[in-house]
């Protein structure tokens, strides 16, 4: 589901910069690009769900989504329910609760570099495209910023029952922070 829901955003940034009929063959050419790349660049062999992923949503959105008005709250919903899912997995909660983290960024600073640096990126867009979509799909920016800050923080909280998870502040306040740099930089409609 999470490539699936990655690349369906995708689409939906590049339908939004490139127009309908020429973000069907950029989204084409992006997922073999990113393929190739993730293989050349980083020297890495591709989990079979990450193709699937990449294939199932290239194809959803040329033969179904990209044909339909209420695109963007379709994928939107679909995005969110893969926030919710991927955030509250692997589903076995425990008790007693463990702390929750109220330093910002503390994970990325004294975590690994290489990971810490995918992870954040992998983040940066993951909340971006949610904030973005969820004004796209009919939310004010206002609205959408909130919502996505609610509900990032609450999946959060919820974490420190989730064992392997890091229940902390950093996600929602890169929510914040992603929704002020899209509004600053206009592209609220």
């Amino acid at each position: 589901m999470k490539y699936f829901a990655l690349w369906l955003a995708a689409a939906a940034l590049l339908e939004a910069l490139l127009g309908v009929k020429r973000s069907r063959p950029a989204l084409l050419v992006g997922v073999w690009f990113v393929m190739v790349a993730r293989i050349v660049i980083t020297d890495t062999t591709l989990d079979p769900s990450e193709v699937a992923g990449a294939a199932l949503a290239t194809i959803t959105w040329i033969a179904v989504l990209s044909r339909l008005r209420r695109r963007v709250a379709m994928v939107c919903a679909i995005f969110v329910t893969f926030v919710t899912v991927d955030a509250l997995r692997p589903f076995h909660f425990s008790t007693p609760p463990r702390e929750f983290g109220w330093v910002p960024f503390n994970s990325f600073m004294e975590g690994p570099r290489e990971s810490g640096s995918r992870t954040f990126l992998e983040k940066t867009f993951i909340y971006g495209a949610l904030v973005w979509l969820l004004n796209r799909a009919g939310m004010s920016p206002v609205i959408g910023a909130a919502s996505a800050f609610v509900l990032v923080l609450g999946l959060r909280l919820v974490q420190i029952y989730l064992p392997g998870r890091s229940a902390e502040i950093t996600d929602a306040v890169m929510v914040l922070i992603l929704a002020g740099i899209i509004g600053f930089l206009g592209d609220y409609e």
